[in-house]
């Protein structure tokens, strides 16, 4: 299951459904703390690419 996720995340799907995922077989997966940390890590980066793209977007718009 894990590899799964970590497959989806490199593509640079959004991660969140593999991060719900994740919690879904906490029981099952001794490390899924630590997996589940750096998916949210991973969501972080990719949460503040699209901000920057979206405010980038918006300066575009202002100056036309």
């Amino acid at each position: 299951m894990i590899e799964v996720v970590y497959q989806s995340l490199s593509e640079h799907t959004f991660p969140y459904k593999f991060y719900m995922k994740l919690k879904v077989n906490q029981k099952l997966i001794p490390h899924v703390r630590e997996k589940e940390k750096q998916v949210k890590r991973v969501r972080c980066v990719i949460g503040y690419e699209m901000y920057r793209e979206n405010n980038k977007n918006r300066e575009r718009e202002r100056k036309l």
